[in-house]
Protein backbone atom coordinates (compact mmCIF):
# COMPACT_ATOMS: atom_id res chain seq x y z
CA UNK A 1 0.00 0.00 0.00
CA UNK A 2 2.98 2.36 -0.04
CA UNK A 3 3.80 4.71 -2.88
CA UNK A 4 6.54 4.17 -5.47
CA UNK A 5 10.04 3.28 -4.33
CA UNK A 6 13.05 5.34 -5.36
CA UNK A 7 16.68 4.39 -4.88
CA UNK A 8 19.41 6.98 -4.36
CA UNK A 9 22.75 5.95 -5.81
CA UNK A 10 25.94 6.08 -3.77
CA UNK A 11 27.53 9.53 -3.41
CA UNK A 12 30.90 7.94 -4.18
CA UNK A 13 29.85 7.40 -7.81
CA UNK A 14 31.06 10.13 -10.15
CA UNK A 15 29.51 9.73 -13.59
CA UNK A 16 31.96 12.27 -15.01
CA UNK A 17 35.10 10.89 -13.37
CA UNK A 18 38.33 11.69 -15.19
CA UNK A 19 40.61 9.40 -13.15
CA UNK A 20 40.61 5.94 -14.82
CA UNK A 21 40.38 4.02 -11.54
CA UNK A 22 37.59 6.20 -10.20
CA UNK A 23 35.77 5.89 -13.53
CA UNK A 24 35.92 2.09 -13.39
CA UNK A 25 34.73 2.04 -9.77
CA UNK A 26 31.91 4.41 -10.72
CA UNK A 27 30.46 2.38 -13.60
CA UNK A 28 30.82 -0.85 -11.64
CA UNK A 29 29.02 0.70 -8.66
CA UNK A 30 26.32 2.12 -10.94
CA UNK A 31 25.82 -1.36 -12.40
CA UNK A 32 25.24 -2.67 -8.89
CA UNK A 33 22.81 0.15 -8.13
CA UNK A 34 20.83 -0.62 -11.31
CA UNK A 35 20.50 -4.29 -10.38
CA UNK A 36 19.49 -3.37 -6.84
CA UNK A 37 16.85 -0.94 -8.08
CA UNK A 38 15.53 -3.53 -10.52
CA UNK A 39 15.22 -6.08 -7.72
CA UNK A 40 13.19 -3.56 -5.70
CA UNK A 41 10.98 -2.75 -8.71
CA UNK A 42 11.94 0.89 -8.13
CA UNK A 43 10.31 3.74 -9.98
CA UNK A 44 13.72 5.25 -10.56
CA UNK A 45 17.39 5.40 -9.57
CA UNK A 46 18.47 8.89 -8.54
CA UNK A 47 22.02 9.90 -9.45
CA UNK A 48 24.11 13.05 -9.18
CA UNK A 49 26.24 13.77 -12.23
CA UNK A 50 29.45 14.21 -10.26
CA UNK A 51 32.38 16.50 -10.93
CA UNK A 52 33.13 18.15 -14.24
CA UNK A 53 35.16 15.93 -16.53
CA UNK A 54 36.28 18.97 -18.51
CA UNK A 55 35.70 22.70 -18.90
CA UNK A 56 34.03 21.80 -22.19
CA UNK A 57 30.35 20.93 -21.66
CA UNK A 58 30.20 18.56 -24.62
CA UNK A 59 33.07 16.52 -23.18
CA UNK A 60 31.29 16.41 -19.80
CA UNK A 61 28.11 15.08 -21.40
CA UNK A 62 30.02 12.51 -23.46
CA UNK A 63 31.88 11.18 -20.39
CA UNK A 64 28.70 10.90 -18.31
CA UNK A 65 26.95 9.10 -21.16
CA UNK A 66 29.90 6.73 -21.53
CA UNK A 67 29.74 5.83 -17.82
CA UNK A 68 25.98 5.30 -17.83
CA UNK A 69 25.95 3.25 -21.03
CA UNK A 70 28.77 1.03 -19.74
CA UNK A 71 26.77 0.32 -16.57
CA UNK A 72 23.49 -0.39 -18.39
CA UNK A 73 25.32 -2.69 -20.84
CA UNK A 74 27.01 -4.57 -17.99
CA UNK A 75 23.76 -4.89 -16.03
CA UNK A 76 22.32 -6.62 -19.13
CA UNK A 77 19.00 -5.01 -19.58
CA UNK A 78 17.38 -3.62 -16.43
CA UNK A 79 14.85 -1.04 -17.55
CA UNK A 80 15.14 1.11 -14.43
CA UNK A 81 14.64 4.79 -15.16
CA UNK A 82 17.70 6.89 -14.36
CA UNK A 83 16.74 10.11 -12.58
CA UNK A 84 19.41 12.79 -12.86
CA UNK A 85 19.42 15.10 -9.84
CA UNK A 86 20.43 18.76 -9.93
CA UNK A 87 23.23 19.97 -7.67
CA UNK A 88 23.80 23.15 -5.66
CA UNK A 89 26.74 24.14 -7.86
CA UNK A 90 29.57 24.09 -5.34
CA UNK A 91 33.08 23.69 -6.71
CA UNK A 92 33.22 21.84 -10.03
CA UNK A 93 29.88 20.05 -9.81
CA UNK A 94 28.09 19.29 -13.07
CA UNK A 95 24.31 19.17 -13.47
CA UNK A 96 23.59 22.53 -11.86
CA UNK A 97 20.90 23.95 -14.14
CA UNK A 98 18.30 22.99 -16.72
CA UNK A 99 20.76 23.39 -19.58
CA UNK A 100 23.28 20.91 -18.17
CA UNK A 101 20.66 18.42 -17.01
CA UNK A 102 18.73 18.43 -20.27
CA UNK A 103 21.87 17.98 -22.36
CA UNK A 104 22.65 14.72 -20.55
CA UNK A 105 19.02 13.52 -20.53
CA UNK A 106 18.70 14.00 -24.28
CA UNK A 107 21.96 12.18 -25.10
CA UNK A 108 21.01 9.25 -22.85
CA UNK A 109 17.52 9.01 -24.35
CA UNK A 110 18.99 8.97 -27.85
CA UNK A 111 21.17 6.05 -26.76
CA UNK A 112 18.13 4.14 -25.45
CA UNK A 113 18.50 4.81 -21.71
CA UNK A 114 15.22 5.70 -19.93
CA UNK A 115 16.22 9.02 -18.35
CA UNK A 116 14.24 11.68 -16.50
CA UNK A 117 14.92 14.24 -13.77
CA UNK A 118 14.84 14.56 -10.00
CA UNK A 119 14.68 18.19 -8.91
CA UNK A 120 15.91 18.99 -5.40
CA UNK A 121 14.37 22.28 -4.26
CA UNK A 122 17.20 23.08 -1.84
CA UNK A 123 19.85 22.48 -4.51
CA UNK A 124 17.88 24.50 -7.05
CA UNK A 125 17.55 27.55 -4.81
CA UNK A 126 21.19 27.33 -3.77
CA UNK A 127 22.17 27.18 -7.45
CA UNK A 128 20.25 30.39 -8.17
CA UNK A 129 16.81 29.15 -9.29
CA UNK A 130 14.26 31.27 -7.46
CA UNK A 131 11.62 28.72 -6.49
CA UNK A 132 10.14 30.90 -3.74
CA UNK A 133 7.00 31.60 -5.78
CA UNK A 134 5.02 30.61 -8.88
CA UNK A 135 7.02 32.67 -11.37
CA UNK A 136 10.24 30.78 -10.63
CA UNK A 137 8.56 27.37 -10.84
CA UNK A 138 6.87 28.21 -14.12
CA UNK A 139 10.14 29.52 -15.55
CA UNK A 140 11.95 26.30 -14.61
CA UNK A 141 9.21 24.09 -16.04
CA UNK A 142 9.05 26.17 -19.23
CA UNK A 143 12.78 25.73 -19.76
CA UNK A 144 12.69 22.00 -19.09
CA UNK A 145 9.68 21.55 -21.38
CA UNK A 146 11.56 23.35 -24.13
CA UNK A 147 14.85 21.51 -23.67
CA UNK A 148 13.79 17.93 -22.91
CA UNK A 149 10.06 17.67 -23.44
CA UNK A 150 7.05 17.71 -21.09
CA UNK A 151 6.93 15.82 -17.78
CA UNK A 152 10.70 15.39 -17.58
CA UNK A 153 10.50 15.60 -13.77
CA UNK A 154 9.62 12.24 -12.24
CA UNK A 155 10.60 13.05 -8.66
CA UNK A 156 10.96 16.12 -6.45
CA UNK A 157 13.19 16.15 -3.40
CA UNK A 158 11.16 18.68 -1.42
CA UNK A 159 13.72 20.22 0.92
CA UNK A 160 13.88 23.71 2.30
CA UNK A 161 17.25 25.46 2.20
CA UNK A 162 19.42 26.86 4.98
CA UNK A 163 21.44 28.75 2.37
CA UNK A 164 20.23 31.84 0.53
CA UNK A 165 19.40 32.09 -3.18
CA UNK A 166 22.57 31.49 -5.18
CA UNK A 167 24.66 30.57 -2.12
CA UNK A 168 25.70 27.15 -3.56
CA UNK A 169 25.24 25.68 -0.06
CA UNK A 170 23.74 22.18 0.04
CA UNK A 171 22.19 22.42 3.49
CA UNK A 172 18.66 21.08 3.91
CA UNK A 173 16.15 22.76 6.23
CA UNK A 174 12.73 21.64 7.43
CA UNK A 175 9.78 22.63 5.23
CA UNK A 176 8.83 26.27 5.75
CA UNK A 177 11.82 27.07 7.99
CA UNK A 178 14.26 27.93 5.20
CA UNK A 179 14.74 30.16 2.20
CA UNK A 180 12.40 28.27 -0.14
CA UNK A 181 9.71 29.07 2.46
CA UNK A 182 6.15 27.84 2.73
CA UNK A 183 5.23 30.02 -0.25
CA UNK A 184 7.68 28.11 -2.47
CA UNK A 185 6.08 24.77 -1.63
CA UNK A 186 2.57 26.17 -2.07
CA UNK A 187 3.70 27.24 -5.55
CA UNK A 188 5.17 23.81 -6.23
CA UNK A 189 1.94 22.00 -5.36
CA UNK A 190 0.02 24.47 -7.52
CA UNK A 191 1.97 23.47 -10.66
CA UNK A 192 -0.35 21.40 -12.83
CA UNK A 193 2.66 20.11 -14.77
CA UNK A 194 4.02 18.42 -11.62
CA UNK A 195 0.85 16.54 -10.74
CA UNK A 196 2.28 13.16 -11.83
CA UNK A 197 5.65 13.62 -10.09
CA UNK A 198 6.37 11.87 -6.80
CA UNK A 199 7.62 13.92 -3.84
CA UNK A 200 9.91 12.88 -0.98
CA UNK A 201 11.52 14.81 1.88
CA UNK A 202 15.15 14.43 2.99
CA UNK A 203 15.64 16.02 6.39
CA UNK A 204 18.04 15.66 9.25
CA UNK A 205 16.51 14.84 12.63
CA UNK A 206 15.04 11.96 14.58
CA UNK A 207 12.94 9.30 12.85
CA UNK A 208 10.01 9.07 12.54
CA UNK A 209 9.30 12.61 13.82
CA UNK A 210 11.25 14.42 11.13
CA UNK A 211 9.43 12.63 8.31
CA UNK A 212 5.97 12.79 9.87
CA UNK A 213 6.36 16.49 10.55
CA UNK A 214 7.81 17.49 7.20
CA UNK A 215 5.38 15.41 5.13
CA UNK A 216 2.49 16.93 7.08
CA UNK A 217 3.82 20.41 6.46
Amino acid sequence: GSGPVFVHGSYLISLGADDPEQWERSWLSLTDELLRAEALDAGGLVMHLGRRYSDDDAECVARIAETVLKAYETAQGPAVTLLLENTAGAGRQYGVDARELSAVVNVLREAGVPARLCIDTCHALAAGMDLRGPDGWEALLDELDEKCGPQAIALVHANDSKGALGSHRDRHEWIGDGEVSEAGFVAMFSCERLRDAAVVVEMSGDKPLKDLENVSR
